[in-house]
């Protein structure tokens, strides 16, 4: 005969619970106590010890124990920074055992750029997303330096970034770096705008950073919503 199993929490200390006891030395028990792990159970005393060999020979006879399915983990919660925080990639790069900085990182982009008319497209985009790759490896997980990149090459970025938060890979919160654009013949940043294109074409909820509008925060969140309020 084989005694239908509980959950392990239903076990008792003596290795059964009470309604095995009931079945195997026929012991009565309420259903009651069953499902009370700090009811007193009656054992007889020759089952008193896991020693005793009759109760090892029938425990392992009667007995099914119960398994359960591994419980999935649970996914990480993010919140945003707190307002007013100051955005420090390279603080960030040190703390987690990088070396590019951002004056270093800026160069290579700008070299890059440079010398385009000499590169095929393909090594172009290469080396710039190679020096990408290097500098974001050791941002935080909710930061992104956007600096250097051309717009596809950011659009793409962003894209990848998406389907990480999907998965629970990266936070709810990106903290996209693009500057502000001081530096181009236009005086706007074309990939600020890149970002915010991708934000409200997936209606995704973003705003400037609070005194940094080089810095474009998104949520990403379903739903269509639109800019959020920076206060």
């Amino acid at each position: 005969m084989i005694a239908t199993a509980y959950p392990p929490q239903y076990y008792y200390p003596n290795g059964f619970v009470a309604h095995q006891a009931a079945a195997v030395y026929g012991v009565p028990c309420s259903t009651s106590t069953l499902f009370n792990v700090h009811a007193p159970v009656f054992i007889p005393q020759q089952a008193s010890s896991i020693r005793t060999p009759i109760y090892q020979e029938r425990l392992h006879a009667n007995v099914k124990v119960a398994s359960r399915p591994p419980s999935k983990p649970k996914q990480p919660k993010y919140a945003p920074r707190p307002a007013g925080e100051f955005l420090d990639l390279d603080a960030q790069t040190r703390r987690n055992g990088g070396t590019m900085t951002k004056d270093f990182y800026n160069e290579l982009t700008e070299y890059v750029h440079d010398h385009k008319w000499k590169m095929a497209p393909e090594d172009f985009e290469e080396m710039l997303m190679g020096y990408f790759n290097t500098r974001n490896k050791h941002l935080d997980a909710d930061s992104m330096d956007l600096h250097g990149l051309v717009p596809f090459l950011a659009r793409n970025v962003l894209e990848q970034r998406k389907k990480e938060v999907k998965k629970g890979l990266r936070p709810q919160y990106l903290y996209a770096c693009t500057g502000r654009g001081n530096r181009s013949k236009t005086g706007k940043s074309v990939i600020r705008e890149t970002v915010i294109d991708f934000a409200e074409e997936n209606g995704y909820k973003w705003c400037y950073m609070p005194e940094n509008e080089g810095v474009v925060v998104i949520k990403f969140s379903s739903g269509r919503h639109h800019k959020m309020t920076d206060k």
